[in-house]
């Protein structure tokens, strides 16, 4: 080895190197393979037939790594983290990682999935930023030319946008996570949509106020007539959300599902209970800011009592409406978020084991298991540090089959194949796992 240390030293002009110690001499790898091929090729070298092999295999495969890392105009470095996936450690890298690279070079690109996380999640908070100022601000507006008032549509507004905050909220609250694209989407689709709810308590206590003194009872009846359209709107859309949020096994629309059923139903909840009372609180704002004054009607001492009779029959009218609606809202929320009862008995059948060394341990024994399996991988925090042990062999012939959508874990397949799977749609081909993030 020395001598052919030597040897490289001398053809490379290395004299000081040649001559003095060779234990400081370095050389890469790559130009050593380089150097040993090149001198066996013109008869430099003679070696035996397995060695001379061995560097025409090493050889081939230099020259394949060069073909993907080095080109006429890019060079591509590729280097491994130990770390998280992202995180603040992980972004910091990537940031020193691009200052030096920019040091020797002009133009430079860091990619991968951490870089991936990094560029989403600095794009997201101007994107959020964006997407939410411009959808008050539009929603604002058409509230203004509506109800000819500057601080109404402050009010409905903070009223809708609170309950998006309380929505967004859950997440953090339950330590889960959430993709990104739903809290875009349902952010402008749940300000679009409940905002009507505020909307038609407002007309109607608007209504009601320029002939009732009374601003309590104004925002009593106006309650009163608005329940059951907000309650018929309001669970539509609450139990459409919870609908596709728990049948869908597409992790997004899954999440996009959930988040706006339940943002619905938060949105319900405030524009009911706490809007009323800012409507009863702001009064005076709301009539000062008014673009035009309010003209009240004095009524006489008979119409006020017949009045008063119509409120009273009215509220024990829907007090028995707002009994029934609410038990049947309640008895469709409950059924459409409970899973069905072929998932939860397969889920029975294919609960994790804990391991001795209190590892999570699932084997899938039956096509039922893995269909089971599937259906739980709608977020990556089923299958953390989760391993899959397949148990026999699976054939999916004339059974439907959808690719598990996001796995974490580890898969051993054990010598054991799954097959019968066929291409949907526009798919080149099948494929059994949709996404693998740091799995095995």
């Amino acid at each position: 080895m020395r001598m052919l240390y030597r040897y490289y030293a001398l053809d490379q002009e290395k004299y000081s190197a040649f001559m003095m110690n060779l234990d400081e001499f370095r050389i890469p790898i790559i130009d050593m393979v380089d150097f040993m091929y090149d001198q066996k090729e013109s008869g430099g070298l003679d070696l035996d037939d397995d060695i001379s092999d061995d560097i025409d295999d090493m050889h081939e495969e230099l020259v394949k790594a060069r073909e993907q890392l080095s080109g006429d105009n890019y060079t591509r470095i590729v280097f491994t983290m130990n770390g998280p996936v992202e995180g603040k450690e992980t972004f910091d890298l990537i940031d020193r990682i691009r200052n030096i690279v920019l040091k020797y070079y002009e133009e430079a690109y860091v990619i991968g999935d951490s870089t991936g996380d990094y560029d989403m999640a600095k794009s997201f908070t101007t994107d959020n930023v964006k997407i939410s100022v411009l959808t008050a601000l539009f929603v604002g507006i058409i509230l203004l030319f509506t109800f000819q008032s500057a601080g109404l549509p402050i009010l409905l507004v903070a009223t809708i946008q609170s309950s998006i905050w309380i929505n967004f909220s859950i997440p953090a609250l339950q330590h889960t996570t959430m993709y990104f694209l739903s809290y875009l989407i349902v952010s402008a689709i749940q300000m679009g949509a409940t905002i009507d709810y505020a909307i038609v308590i407002t007309s109607r206590y608007m209504a009601l106020r320029a002939a009732m003194p009374d601003r309590k009872q104004a925002v009593i009846q106006a309650l009163d007539e608005a329940f059951p359209t907000i309650v018929t709107s309001g669970s539509i859309l609450t139990l459409a959300g919870f609908t596709v949020g728990n049948q869908t096994s597409n992790a997004v629309i899954a999440s996009l599902g959930k988040t706006l059923g339940t943002g619905t139903l938060i949105s319900i909840i405030l524009v009911m209970t706490v809007l009323p009372q800012i409507l009863v609180a702001f009064d005076k704002i709301i009539e000062k800011t008014a673009f035009s004054k309010i003209q009240r009607k004095d009524l006489g001492t008979h119409d006020r009592e017949n009045e008063r009779k119509e409120e009273a029959c009215c509220e024990n009218k829907t007090k028995v409406l707002v009994k029934r609606m609410t038990a049947i809202f309640l008895c469709g929320v409950f059924a459409v978020s409970q899973p069905p009862a072929a998932a939860m008995a397969a889920s029975e059948m294919a609960a994790p084991e804990t391991g001795a060394a209190g590892e999570q341990l699932l084997f899938i024994q039956t096509m039922e298991d893995f269909q089971d399996f599937q259906k739980n991988c709608v977020e990556d925090t089923y299958s953390a540090g989760l391993t899959v042990s397949l148990e026999t062999d699976l054939d999916f012939n004339g059974v439907s089959f959808y690719p598990v959508s996001i796995f974490c874990g580890t898969f051993q397949g054990n010598g054991h194949t799954i097959c019968g799977i066929s291409a949907k749609g526009g798919e080149s081909r099948p494929e059994c796992f949709a996404f693998w993030k740091r799995a095995r």
